[in-house]
C-alpha cells in the first residue's frame, strides 16, 4: 500500500446549477457537473488519503450532501464555507472526519480557509509564518493568485477540478516565494 496523500480542495458547489455559468464551468448540466467532479476527486484520492475540503461542498437537501460526501475516497476534514449552511451532524454523516466552523492550521506551516485571508483579503491578519491555502474566489484571478509567495487557492477551478497534493502545493509555494 502507498504511503497516504494530503489533498486539498474547495468549491465543489455540488447541486448547484448556476455555477456552471458563474465560473464558466465546462458542463452542460449539473447532473454532468456533479458526476464528473465526483469522478475526478475518486481517481486522484484514495480511501488512505487526508483530504481538507475547504468549503462550499454543496447546495443541496441534507439526504443528498450525505449521499454525494459518502461516494467520493478519503478520510475527509471540512472547513464550513458560505454556503454550507447544514449542522455539522449532516456533514459527518457525509463520511468527513472532522467539520470546523474555523480555520485550521496544519504542520504549524498551512493555514486553511475558505476565503483569502492574506494579500489584499480585508480580513485583517497578517501571513507571519503562515501560509494560507484557501477557496471562496474560484476562477476569478483579480481577487487573488492561484499561487503566492504566502498563498494557494485550491478552488476547483484552478487544479483541473479536481483535489490537488499538498506537496505539490508547497513546492510551487516555495518557487513564488523566491521570485
Amino acid at each position: 500500500m502507498s504511503e497516504p496523500k494530503i489533498y486539498i480542495t474547495a468549491d465543489l458547489h455540488l447541486g448547484h446549477a448556476n455555477i456552471i455559468k458563474y465560473c464558466d464551468r465546462p458542463y452542460e448540466d449539473v447532473e454532468e457537473m456533479n458526476n464528473d467532479l465526483i469522478r475526478r476527486w475518486n481517481e486522484k484520492v484514495t480511501d488512505n488519503d487526508r483530504v481538507f475540503f475547504l468549503g462550499d461542498f454543496a447546495l443541496s437537501s441534507a439526504e443528498q450532501i450525505i449521499k454525494w460526501g459518502n461516494m467520493l475516497n478519503g478520510r475527509k476534514v471540512m472547513i464550513y464555507g458560505n454556503h454550507d449552511h447544514h449542522k455539522p451532524k449532516v456533514y459527518y454523516e457525509a463520511g468527513f472526519e472532522h467539520v470546523s466552523k474555523w480555520p485550521i492550521v496544519i504542520q504549524n506551516r498551512f493555514l486553511l480557509s475558505h476565503a483569502p485571508m492574506f494579500e489584499g483579503s480585508d480580513s485583517g491578519v497578517e501571513p507571519g509564518n503562515l501560509i494560507n491555502i484557501h477557496g471562496h474566489i474560484h476562477n476569478k484571478i483579480e481577487q487573488g493568485p492561484t499561487i503566492g509567495s504566502a498563498s494557494a487557492c485550491v478552488c476547483v477551478e484552478r487544479w483541473d477540478y479536481a483535489p490537488v497534493d499538498l506537496s505539490i502545493l508547497d513546492k510551487e509555494i516555495r518557487k513564488a516565494s523566491k521570485k
